[in-house]
């Protein structure tokens, strides 16, 4: 390949990079202009409805659903896409890919705790994450129609199938790293950036492989049902304020401190429990992330370019720079509250 002929062709790649990080900057530009919109109606006409949390959830989750997500597919429709092929994967592989995934975002949730912790001993007050509050809080069946079954497949066919459809032609790795950056940044705040980077990049590599949309809003269904349903019962059961009441017992008091532990021993074993199974999907994953390591490749795609020059030209492109921008600001913006 002449010097020309490169030069015109990464002048290409970005302007393709930069064409669809544009659309996905106009997509969170629009969602986050009429989420603002909506709850400044309601609170000026219907204030007392903030009150209720599963409309609280259904104000936040409207504009993104129903006006940006239709405007984003509409514009990517109009990018060439390039499909992975088709592969059809086995139900032992299926398995192992959400261990994996399952222990990254336990591993990806612990890091971005760290994280906001020590953000919040100098900031000097907690790093509060809004939509896992407002999830917590909200009734479980609107949790199950938004969180489990909604947003996996509306995720799923913006961050992998419309974004790699259109990517994976210069290559699967790219592909990956910018499916998972683009979908981690989307949740908009630190706390939960580190796991939706991992599970994004897990479920783009399962997507570039497969081929199959379906396999991925599977998984993240799954993932999502363990997050926001499982968790909540498991923390409804345990009782909070009977810990911290048996840690304030006289240790003399011998009497009273078995009274109550035994009181809240079934809680307490069934809390146990999850945190034995979360520990047991943990190190699962990652010891089946060591045996299958040499599995994890990803093919160059047709440009003849280097994975370097491919990441500087995505990066570097205007569009995704606004993209990176705007969901950054957000995150000191959401970190700063």
């Amino acid at each position: 390949m002449d010097e020309k002929t490169s030069r015109e062709e990464k002048m290409t790649i970005r302007k393709q990079f930069s064409r669809i990080g544009g659309i996905y900057f106009m997509f969170a530009i629009v969602a986050f202009v009429v989420q603002i919109a909506a709850l400044t109606l309601v609170q000026h006409y219907a204030p007392h409805l903030l009150y209720n949390s599963a409309v609280s959830l259904l104000i936040s989750m409207a504009p993104l659903y129903g006006i940006a997500t239709p405007l984003c597919i509409w514009m990517m429709q109009q990018v060439p896409a390039t499909p992975p092929v088709k592969k059809k994967m086995k139900a032992s592989h299926f398995l192992a890919a959400l261990v994996i995934t399952f222990a990254g975002m336990y591993l990806g949730n612990i890091i971005g705790l760290v994280i906001t912790a020590i953000i919040g001993v100098f900031k000097g007050s907690a790093v509060n994450n809004d939509i896992v509050n407002l999830v917590t809080q909200t009734d479980m069946w609107g949790t199950v129609l938004v969180v489990v079954l909604l947003a996996p497949v509306v995720e799923e066919f913006l961050f992998r199938k419309l974004l790699i459809d259109r990517v994976v032609k210069y290559g699967e790795g790219i592909a990956v790293l910018l499916s998972g950056l683009m979908f981690g940044l989307f949740h908009g705040n630190l706390n939960q950036f580190f796991y939706a980077f991992i599970i994004g990049m897990m479920f783009a590599f399962i997507y570039v492989k497969t081929g199959n949309i379906w396999y991925t809003v599977i998984m993240h269904m799954i993932i999502n049902f363990f997050g926001s349903v499982v968790a909540v019962l498991i923390l409804q059961v345990v009782d909070l304020e009977g810990i911290e009441a048996l840690q304030r017992i006289d240790p003399a008091n011998s009497e009273l401190f078995m009274e109550e532990l035994m009181r809240m021993l079934p809680s307490l074993l069934i809390y146990l429990g999850y945190v034995v199974f979360l520990f047991g999907i943990v190190l699962a994953g990652v010891i089946l992330l060591a045996l299958n390591r040499r599995k994890f490749t990803c093919s160059p795609g047709e440009s003849g370019l280097t994975k370097k020059e491919k990441r500087l030209l995505a990066f570097s492109s205007t569009g995704m720079i606004l993209y990176i921008i705007f969901w950054v600001v957000m995150m000191v913006i959401q970190m700063l509250q």
